[in-house]
């Protein structure tokens, strides 16, 4: 769908400005929470939408809204009036899917903090959607840029399996006794003593072309994410090569140079903790035993259970 066609259908009903932890209710983000995220989150990779015009500028009673610098805020209709300076990582990351168009400065410029300093920096609401979306729940990195392949790019592909490329999700693929997919699960957000964590307890399921094309029975990779598996599989070789235990363990001169610069090298550090290794390896994910994992799967199979079709 156009993003430019969604209005949210509950009205802001704040006269005066609320605080600055305060997010508005939006038809398009409402319905869902941590342990019900959107599905869309978990599409390996965007489906081509086209032309997406300019975006105009909000207006309120006849004028202009402007932001703390007096520059024009834009009018992304699915974007609720206020944005809470905690909002969560999962919302970020939807909200960005929505619409490639939407920057940082749109989202900061619809909180409300007194103090310009007191909202949350272009650079913590990336980490947060690093640490609270994309990598504890193993999501994919939707990217239009042109710039070089980043080294996080590299990792989050690292895992995925070639049912999940076929079926174009990062949804726990579900297997019968024959080993044949059946279905998907989607994946929710849990806190535990390690922290925020991925489940698929009671999530529901999903059929296997819920992200395929009409028509299409396996999904063709686009060009940066067939650049993004073709340099893992490079750096993978070599790491076999040199008797690594990773391709994260290879020396500085068999990576891609960029990645020695010192802002790449920081955010790699950053995030370590926040790998699919780290949760799966871990241990950390919250998840169904074997068994009923596959009486689960005999049910889909006997209709017992209600499948989702996108």
């Amino acid at each position: 769908m156009d993003p430019s066609l969604i209005r949210s259908c509950i009205p802001c009903p704040h006269i005066t400005i609320p605080d600055q932890y305060h997010t508005c209710e939006h038809s398009h983000h409402s319905s869902y929470s941590a342990t019900d995220l959107p599905p869309i989150l978990f599409a390996l990779e965007q489906k081509q939408i086209g032309y997406l015009s300019e975006i105009e500028d909000l207006i309120e009673n006849g004028n202009k809204v402007l932001d703390w610098e007096g520059k024009p805020i834009r009018d992304f209709s699915f974007l609720p009036r206020y944005i809470s300076i905690d909002v969560p990582g999962w919302l970020l990351e939807y909200w960005s899917r929505t619409d490639s168009r939407l920057t940082y400065k749109d989202i900061r410029a619809r909180m409300t903090a007194p103090v310009l300093k007191e909202r949350t920096s272009e650079n913590t609401l990336n980490m947060r959607r690093e640490r609270e979306a994309r990598g504890p729940l193993t999501l994919s990195c939707w990217n239009r840029r042109r710039n070089p392949l980043t080294r996080m790019e590299v990792g989050r592909v690292e895992h995925r399996s070639v049912d999940e490329i076929s079926y174009n999700t990062t949804m726990k693929v579900l297997y019968n006794s024959l080993s044949r997919p059946v279905a998907l699960r989607k994946r929710g957000l849990v806190r535990t003593e390690n922290g925020l964590v991925y489940t698929t307890r009671n999530q529901p399921i999903y059929a296997l072309n819920t992200f395929l094309k009409p028509g299409e029975k396996s999904h063709t990779l686009g060009p940066r994410l067939r650049e993004t598996f073709s340099l893992y599989n490079r750096l993978a070789a070599k790491a076999r090569e040199l008797n690594c235990r990773s391709w994260q363990l290879l020396p500085a001169d068999d990576l891609p140079k960029q990645w020695s610069e010192s802002k790449e090298l920081k955010e790699v550090k950053s995030v370590a903790k926040h790998t699919f290794a780290w949760y799966k390896e871990g241990g950390r994910a919250v998840e169904d035993s074997p068994a009923a994992e596959a009486t689960l799967v005999r049910q889909i199979e006997l209709g017992q259970i209600q499948v989702n079709r996108g």
